[in-house]
């Protein structure tokens, strides 16, 4: 009786959940779908954002995920590689997951005042692309780091010990795993560029223009 009281109650949750994400998710489209057009996305504002288009916006985002791509990736890939394979001892590669599981969880207005504090003032790179990046990239690479860690973790120590029982040395092993965590690695990639791509804090402190006429 319990079960079935309380399968029927899961079952009510998940059908309402999904209802509410549906509405939620078609009325902004519905009631905006008639103002999209090829103009919408390929003109610039104009009347003080009030009129055109967002082509600068969408160009930006695309240089700013690109440069935070290029910088966070491997550096992230790398530092995965590093605490799986080659921290030692024990103790240092235990902190060192610590400290990494630490910083994904700073929420990012936080890497936001940093990259304001550092980047724009500091360095003086001003309200830049290149600011918001950097301050992107750095939120990005303990998520990615570890991420990558868990994954090259999670192959088999059957196939470490079967490489270097065939000969291979250290290096060949280490690619040996990689390419067996390969969809992993990818995957926090991903997963690590689509949180820097959502995120908005950052980015409105660092690197945020409320009317740009020109591309970036």
């Amino acid at each position: 009786m319990v079960d079935r009281i309380t399968s029927t109650l899961l079952r009510i949750l998940t059908y309402a959940i999904f209802i509410t994400s549906t509405v939620v998710l078609l009325f902004p489209l519905v009631k905006g779908l008639g103002y999209f057009s090829v103009d919408f996305f390929t003109s610039f504002p104009s009347q003080g954002m009030t009129q055109g288009g967002v082509l600068p916006a969408i160009v930006g985002s695309l240089y700013l995920i690109t440069m935070v791509c290029i910088i966070s990736v491997p550096a992230g890939i790398l530092i995965g590689i590093f605490l799986s394979e080659y921290a030692k001892p024990l103790w240092l590669a235990s902190l060192l997951r610590v400290t990494i599981t630490m910083m994904t969880s700073i929420p990012s207005i936080v890497y936001g005042l940093f990259g304001l504090a550092f980047f724009c003032i500091t360095m003086k790179l001003g309200t830049s692309l290149i600011a918001a990046s950097l301050t992107l990239s750095i939120m990005t690479i303990p998520f990615v780091g570890g991420s990558v860690s868990n994954f090259l973790m999670a192959v088999p120590k059957d196939l470490r010990e079967a490489a270097m029982a065939m000969g291979a040395d250290k290096r060949e092993t280490v690619f040996m795993v990689i390419r067996a965590a390969r969809t992993g690695i990818l995957s926090s990639s991903l997963l690590g560029l689509g949180r820097a791509f959502g995120e908005t804090a950052p980015i409105l402190v660092t690197g945020a223009v409320f009317y740009a006429t020109n591309l970036p």
